[in-house]
């Protein structure tokens, strides 16, 4: 026991050491998700921003507008036009600073805001026809995008749309704080907006002092003039700009903090748990083993003191499982041979009964015959010997459905001579199962059930029909006659009496078929008999298809 308490102490331990490892990677992951998720947001601001920006600029690039530059005044309206919707990008739009339109055919140049000086500096980024440059004349617009007209049919104006760096600065980069600076720069880390406009076309090194990598999509902690500093960088794909954040490591301290308690607690826990378990394991299963202890000892044949409680309980008990295994198999083999007997003890009653019946033909016939010497009597004795041949073997069970017929027939014989011109017999039977097993003595109870009870008085001659049949993965038997039938009350007798071995000795015959086929199948399985007044009587069997029987 102490060393399951031990093992637990253990296990609790290196679980809590792997929660630490696992708790830091999930912290740094979680810090990860958190800044890619504010960066997340200024590339939608951005993006959203910029594209329709762009899309601005292509809408007037492909306007025909058709002003006379000579003469304006006459295209007054056209121009109040172009004016508006200028005035209404603007509007949408507070980042868009001015808008400079030079139409395509005439060079007639159309303006809002403030007049767009341009002087062009890096090209940041191409979005179709659109360019987005740096803007180096000194104005507000430190950004412009710009679409050239070109020659052909679909020839486009040229337009400038000016962008106003600090107004991105203040509604894209919104987190900025002391503790948090973000910038929008290009691949090489040339600053394009930031909130200090000091800092705009600045490099990120020259700011800091020391090299900023770009990890698109991570975050990373790099320490920076002795602070530790989470850098964040995010590729805005259509654009090629990039969202760069510069975190102080410093407001992530309070989940540090917490996960340290968190784990802290666990260990507490765990090692709580573990103490409280390997006590109550001590408690609760040590009194049981001293018990089994005491009950194993007394009937032990290893040394206690040799080995460890388990062990000594084990050995005993495989000892102890090898005896009830081989005693089992004992009693097995007992209970088949006495199941063997028991059904052989069954058959073995009909013989009697059924030598009684014989003998009692012989008899009947000696009495009718004497004067002439019939072979009547010769024909008996002759049937008489297969039929002893057949059922004084009381160690064999089954036979084949071949055999069985044979048997019947014969039985049918002396019963056609004991009882001449009274019956009929039909056979129908399928070929194709005559190799199956059946039950010995199954079919002869039955005829001998219906010569008792389907002749009546002036009744007409009986027609007894024996049908073997195939009946899917079973075999089923109906001996049926057109005789005078059973009357209800003394039908459900007959059921109970076949049902009930503790019964007198009426239908012997058919009471040890049916309990024979339960005993061998189950049960599910026995006769079934049904009869109707004046109409006749059916017994009906089933039995599974065995071309080998399980036992003789």
């Amino acid at each position: 026991m102490i060393y399951i308490s031990v093992f637990i102490l253990i296990f609790c331990i290196v679980a809590a050491s792997l929660f630490i490892v696992f708790s830091n990677s999930v912290q740094r992951e979680k810090i990860n998700l958190l800044e890619m998720d504010e960066s997340g947001k200024a590339e939608t601001s951005l993006m959203r921003v910029l594209t329709h920006i762009s899309s601005s600029c292509v809408f007037f690039s492909t306007q025909n507008f058709s002003i006379d530059a000579e003469n304006p005044e006459n295209d007054y309206f056209q121009i109040y036009t172009v004016q508006k919707q200028m005035e209404t990008l603007c509007a949408t739009f507070s980042a868009v600073e001015s808008i400079k339109i030079v139409d395509r055919i005439t060079g007639y140049t159309l303006s809002y805001g403030e007049k767009i000086v341009v002087e062009q500096g890096r090209l940041y980024s191409t979005i179709g026809n659109v360019n987005i440059y740096e803007n180096l004349s000194g104005s507000n617009s430190n950004l412009y995008m710009y679409t050239t007209a070109t020659e052909g049919q679909y020839a486009s104006n040229t337009v400038y749309i000016g962008i106003n760096a600090e107004y991105l600065a203040e509604n894209i980069l919104f987190n900025q704080n002391d503790e948090r600076e973000e910038y929008i720069t290009d691949a090489n880390g040339n600053i394009i907006v930031s909130a200090n406009v000091l800092q705009i076309n600045k490099n990120l090194t020259d700011i800091y002092g020391e090299k900023i990598e770009f990890k698109n999509g991570e975050s990373y902690v790099k320490k920076i003039n002795g602070t530790e500093k989470i850098i964040t960088s995010k590729k805005v794909e259509d654009f090629d700009f990039y969202i760069i954040s510069v975190t102080d490591n410093s407001i992530y301290r309070s989940l540090e903090k917490k996960a340290m308690v968190t784990v802290s607690a666990i260990i507490g826990l765990l090692a709580a748990a573990s103490i409280f378990i390997a006590f109550m394991i001590l408690k609760i299963t040590y009194r049981p083993v001293e018990e089994i202890l005491s009950q194993v000892g007394d009937m032990a044949v290893l040394d206690r003191n040799s080995m460890s409680e388990v062990q000594f309980i084990n050995q005993n008990f495989k000892k102890l499982k090898s005896s009830n295994t081989e005693l089992s198999d004992i009693i097995d083999e007992k209970v088949e041979e006495l199941t063997n007997q028991h059904i052989a003890a069954l058959q073995a009653q009909i013989c009697p009964h059924f030598t009684y019946n014989t003998l009692d033909a012989i008899n009947w016939i000696a009495y009718r015959t004497l004067k002439d010497r019939n072979n009547d009597i010769s024909k008996v004795i002759k049937n008489m010997s297969v039929l002893y041949k057949s059922t004084l073997n009381i160690n064999e069970i089954f036979r084949t459905i071949r055999e069985e017929i044979e048997f019947t027939e014969c039985y049918l014989e002396i019963l056609l001579i004991r009882r001449p011109n009274t019956f009929f017999v039909e056979w129908d039977i399928d070929e194709d199962i005559k190799d199956y097993s059946i039950l010995k003595l199954s079919i002869q109870p039955l005829i001998e059930n219906i010569s008792n009870h389907a002749v009546g008085e002036g009744h007409e001659k009986i027609n007894i029909k024996i049908s073997i049949k195939n009946f899917g993965e079973l075999i089923r038997v109906i001996v049926s006659d057109n005789g005078v039938g059973i009357p209800p009350e003394k039908l459900a007798e007959i059921r109970r009496g076949i049902s009930d071995f503790a019964t007198s000795g009426k239908n012997l015959g058919i009471r040890n078929v049916n309990e024979r086929l339960q005993l061998l199948y189950g049960e599910e399985y026995g006769i079934n008999i049904s009869s109707i007044v004046d109409k006749g009587t059916t017994c009906t069997f089933i039995f599974p298809k065995v071309l080998k029987p399980d036992c003789n």
